[in-house]
């Protein structure tokens, strides 16, 4: 009996997968079911991950900078990083991302200070779950792996997880978005810090010709911990191009408002090549 039951649960989950296949297999976009590749936390968190699977490899550029004139402050830091992806299965996949070098510097009125550390890195794991033949809900959980070397006498750990989603309602345009839940606490020698950053993200991308999108959209996001408040609303807009072949060139901007994060501007470059999936390998 209870095998029985167990079938009769599994058995529409296992044919939804196979509508799940033709969900992300459009051929509207080589980077189906990708937002724009921008966040505000560390290794990308407190963002809105891809909502199909892929095997890719890329580099991350993010730059932000904070220019507050009447308090005689201003920062700016730059960093990248290599992100990659692993497709599994057709619903599961693997993503990576492998800390590089921070540049941080920071002004006010009389002092200038300077610096540049080991980023952040994250590991995470993708579930794809179709709800329709063009929609694609897709939970994740990543973790933060403690490797920054800017905290000099304290470590930072993260634990991330939520939901990527992507709806097609035409060929030329694709609904993205997701909600997220990032935590990061700073253990410094018995001192914990902590901060919960739930961010909501809703984008729409375009595609104009088949090797350019023109992508728009913005996030809300809420702050807990040992500071509490609504952190922003970020509106954020980008240009994806695949000037040859299957590689990608993404330049993404986003402007947090009306909330605790005092960012003036963050700019993202994601320059990546997506691997042929294993059934576009076979019909070769």
């Amino acid at each position: 009996m209870r095998i029985s039951l167990f079938a009769v649960t599994l058995l529409p989950l296992l044919t939804a997968a196979g509508t799940l296949r033709a969900a992300c297999a459009s051929e509207r976009s080589l980077d189906r079911g990708a937002p724009l590749r921008t966040a505000p936390g560390p290794a990308g968190f407190a963002g809105a991950p891809e909502a199909c699977a892929a095997t890719e490899i890329a580099l991350q550029g993010d730059a932000a900078a904070l220019i507050a004139v009447e308090d005689f402050f201003g920062t700016l830091e730059a960093s990248a990083a290599l992100r990659a992806r692993h497709a599994l299965s057709p619903g599961l996949w693997l993503s990576l991302w492998v800390p590089g070098l921070s540049y941080r510097f920071a002004a006010n009125a009389t002092v200038e200070a300077e610096s540049v550390d080991l980023g952040a890195g994250a590991l995470g794991l993708h579930f794809g779950l179709p709800l329709a033949s063009r929609t694609q809900l897709s939970p994740f959980a990543r973790v933060l792996l403690p490797t920054e070397s800017v905290f000099v006498h304290a470590t930072r750990y993260g634990f991330e997880h939520g939901i990527s989603l992507v709806h097609e309602p035409s060929r030329r345009l694709e609904l993205l978005g997701g909600a997220s839940f990032p935590l990061l606490v700073t253990d410094g020698f018995g001192s914990l810090h902590s901060a919960f950053l739930p961010t909501l993200t809703a984008q729409a991308g375009f595609t104009a010709f088949s090797w350019l999108e023109l992508l728009g959209g913005a996030s809300l996001r809420t702050r807990s911990g040992d500071e509490g408040g609504f952190d922003a609303f970020e509106p954020a807009a980008g240009v994806r191009v695949f000037p040859w072949r299957r590689l990608r060139v993404e330049l993404a901007a986003r402007a947090p408002l009306w909330g605790e994060d005092r960012t003036d501007l963050g700019l993202a470059l994601n320059v990546g090549y997506i691997l042929p999936s294993a059934s576009e390998q076979s019909r070769r």
